[in-house]
């Protein structure tokens, strides 16, 4: 019998609360965390609206020595490493230290220092570029920041795969944790999307709603009227450890990540497929995996982006992968409130599904009011749902047609 992995902590940095109190309080309220852009001025954007961390101290996490040398980024993941580490109650000494792994997903660059230092030395030169910034701005550094502020030196690996980054990066960590190699991983993933040259770019490619004089009611998957995504920034850490260890040392168990799917489109890089062929086998797979019947699933955390096209593509899918169990079951996008942070989406709804499991609710879809003739499942509309949830399953959409898939357990 192969190893199991067990969540023994969280760290979660989101629109709607830091923390998994406050994280599950906003969820399961249906608050949306939704505003007015203000991390840069958006004079001239047709798209003014995101969801941006509020009310964080960077100070409490990290000096302001190393804060000054990280993207925001790596800031959102080293505070959230730390309160995933304090939330585990996992002490890290020196004779553990070389034992523990990060598993980090990215989908974004840090667009902004690299624009500039563009912009400087077009400006002024090239011998005015600032040395720090390919540290600052390369998809390695918020898990090379985290290995720093932890003091752990095992594996360090970043998956980058579009918004499908930290869910690769959970699987990842997990299937080592299987294999018996590892003991402890902390796996999630960090964006900071709300950044100028990435809602320019989607703001044109009309992928984003425009509702701006209604921020929080923009982001409505699966719902007849929906017209778009909503990007945010988040960062979430989830410690996975095997359970003998875990029990050993008395750690709270939120649920076990028991199985693991991902396959690939192999469609485009612009466009998402109509065939839903390869997600299907990839939910198939993750169940497969962790040894899951699809009759005993309660809930399914979606994608649900709130595209026209990439919601009707998911309904299709979880017909295609579970029949007629899919009309049974809760099916929620918790993107209708925390909006769309790329690499860190799959993280914040493998919480969302852990917390499902530990607290015994499912979260809402708010926003749904107006059913899609072509979206006919069960979406858990608008209010949360009291629900005994012994299994459940996070899916994300990555670029170039990237499906991941997560199958969480009791435990």
């Amino acid at each position: 019998m192969r190893p199991r992995a067990v969540i023994t902590g969280m760290g979660l940095v989101t629109p709607i609360g830091n923390g998994v109190k406050e994280y599950w309080a906003a969820l399961t309220a249906g608050r949306s965390g939704i505003g007015p852009i203000t991390l840069f001025d958006t004079t001239g954007f047709a798209v003014r609206i995101g969801g941006e961390v509020r009310n964080l101290d960077f100070s409490q996490y990290m000096p302001a020595a190393l804060s000054r040398k990280m993207s925001r980024a790596s800031k959102l993941a080293v505070a959230a490493a730390k309160m995933a580490q304090d939330d585990s109650g996992l002490e890290i000494t020196d004779a553990n230290r070389h034992e523990v792994d990060i598993f980090m997903g990215v989908a974004a660059m840090d667009f902004d220092t690299l624009a500039a230092n563009m912009a400087r030395m077009r400006a002024k030169g090239p011998e005015h570029v600032s040395p720090l910034a390919p540290g600052i701005s390369v998809a390695a550094a918020p898990a090379g920041n985290v290995s720093v502020s932890l003091g752990v030196c095992s594996e360090m690996t970043t998956v980058t795969t579009g918004c499908s980054s930290s869910n690769n990066a959970v699987g990842h960590a997990v299937r080592k944790i299987h294999s018996g190699a590892s003991r402890v991983v902390f796996a999630g993933g960090t964006d900071t999307s709300v950044q100028p040259d990435l809602i320019a770019a989607y703001s044109n490619a009309r992928a984003l709603s425009r509702l701006n004089e209604t921020p929080a009611e923009a982001c409505r998957p699966f719902e007849a009227r929906r017209d778009g995504h909503v990007v945010s920034e988040a960062a979430g850490i989830l410690v996975l450890e095997e359970y003998r260890h875990a029990r050993d040392r008395g750690a709270r168990i939120y649920a076990e990540v028991a199985g693991y799917g991902t396959t690939s489109d192999c469609h485009s890089m612009f466009q998402v497929s109509d065939d839903v062929g390869s997600a299907s086998r990839c939910i198939q797979q993750a169940l497969r995996d962790a040894g899951a019947d699809p009759d005993e699933l309660g809930y399914y955390c979606a994608h649900g982006t709130a595209s026209r096209n990439t919601d009707a593509r998911e309904t299709n899918m979880l017909k295609a992968a579970l029949g007629r169990r899919a009309y049974g079951l809760a099916v929620s996008s918790i993107k209708s409130m925390t909006g769309h942070p790329f690499g860190a989406a799959g993280v914040l709804e493998t919480a969302a599904c852990a917390l499902a499991i530990h607290r015994r609710a499912v979260p809402p879809t708010i926003n749904y009011h107006e059913p899609d003739p072509a979206c006919d499942l069960d979406y858990v509309p608008n209010e949360a749902r009291q629900q005994n949830v012994r299994q459940a399953i996070s899916y994300c959409l990555g670029m170039g047609g990237n499906n991941s898939a997560l199958v969480l357990k009791a435990c």
